[in-house]
């Protein structure tokens, strides 16, 4: 009860008090984790890991109050992100471009894992796109054109022509497919523009060209 009075005093200042009508979550893909596949906005879904749990948990605490206070409120779940500016120690893609340009191997463990990837600036502007419309519930942000580990890493290895620095393992083994169903985006909230996606990788690996050069003259 006090994490959510806490929540209601929060919201009460930050949206009400401040003339504020809507309320945009940023969820996740995570919200998908319980099975392989197409994923639709549907809520009766089982979570597996903690950070999913904790977005969809939250997701039902700030719907359930944004209905009570006549506030309109839209549940953004954002799918596999990439691009410029992501120095997230474990993220994959950041990780392979950085071990690639220092001239490293690189090992890829899950190379039949399938995600959903999305170009950053693409998630942004869908987020803003939502933000204007008047659509209440959930929204995947997505492209709807799912790729491998393999695909990915190597188009990477391609490009900075380091495919002999590559390796792939576990390479029998099935894994997840974590897609999403962006009809509702495209539909009800009239978004269409999706970076290709070899366009933005190639801008995110000339960021990280750059961010490495700097990072030698220093």
């Amino acid at each position: 009860m006090p994490i959510l009075s806490g929540w209601r005093q929060a919201t009460n200042c930050c949206v009400l008090a401040g003339g504020g009508r809507r309320f945009v979550f940023a969820g996740t893909s995570s919200e998908y984790e319980d099975s392989s596949g197409l994923h639709q906005e549907i809520p009766e879904q089982v979570q597996m890991s903690m950070y999913g749990e904790t977005k969809k948990a939250f997701s039902a605490v700030a719907k359930n109050y944004c209905q009570r206070a006549g506030v309109e409120f839209a549940d953004v779940r954002l799918f596999t992100l990439y691009g410029e500016n992501d120095r997230h120690e474990l993220g994959a893609i950041p990780l392979c471009i950085r071990t690639l340009l220092n001239g490293e191997s690189f090992t890829c463990k899950a190379p039949n894992t399938v995600r959903d990837y999305v170009y950053v600036q693409d998630a942004a502007k869908a987020v803003i796109a939502v933000i204007a419309s008047d659509y209440r519930g959930a929204i995947n942000v997505c492209s709807c054109q799912p790729r491998s580990m393999r695909e990915v890493f190597g188009f990477i290895a391609r490009e900075l022509h380091k495919e002999e620095l590559l390796r792939f393992v576990n390479e029998d083994r099935c894994d997840m497919i974590l897609a999403g169903d962006n009809r509702i985006l495209l539909d009800k909230i009239d978004f269409h523009g999706f970076t290709d996606f070899e366009d933005g990788m190639r801008r995110t690996i000339s960021w990280w060209k750059n961010q490495l050069t700097e990072e030698q003259c220093i």
